[in-house]
């Protein structure tokens, strides 16, 4: 079943059972971005789904960036979130059990109106389940940066 979250008179979600599934998947850790000025937050990681397969997510938070994933050792890169707007992913996370990345994205729409959404994709199925418009006030913070308890790269 694919949920595409959140209608134009809807508010953003407060509750519900993807914020509750982004809530206790861990975190992939973020990193500075690979060949990116300024440094900024990214993601270049590598996740075991079930059955042991490997699949690296890269990514960034900057304008274009997005989320791509790729089945060791030599599956295709298949963009799994797609920047919207001035929209850019902020967090990802991964529930191991049910082999399936978190992203969290948040920007301006519009380049007006602020945005969080929550994205749920099928690392196992190399698909979208659902994506969530939510109020990032009931969200976990940032997955905190490598030696720090910041969730932003530190110059």
């Amino acid at each position: 079943m694919i949920s595409f979250g959140a209608v134009a008179c809807q508010g953003p979600a407060r509750s519900g059972a993807v914020i509750d599934r982004y809530r206790s998947a861990e975190c992939v850790r973020p990193c500075i971005a690979k060949d990116v000025w300024p440094a900024t937050r990214g993601w270049d990681a590598t996740v075991i789904v079930a059955g042991g397969a490997k699949v690296k997510i890269q990514g960034a938070d900057m304008i274009d960036g997005r989320i791509v994933v790729r089945h060791e050792p030599n599956g295709p890169r298949i963009v799994a979130v797609e920047r919207e707007d001035f929209i850019y992913p902020t967090d990802v996370r991964f529930d191991e059990a049910r082999g399936i990345l978190f992203v969290k994205t948040s920007g301006l729409a519009g380049d007006r109106w602020p945005q969080t959404w929550l994205y749920e994709y099928d690392l196992k199925r190399n698909r979208k389940i659902s994506r969530l418009l939510v109020d990032p006030e009931v969200i976990p913070p940032e997955c905190p940066m490598p030696g720090t308890s910041e969730s932003s790269p530190q110059p």
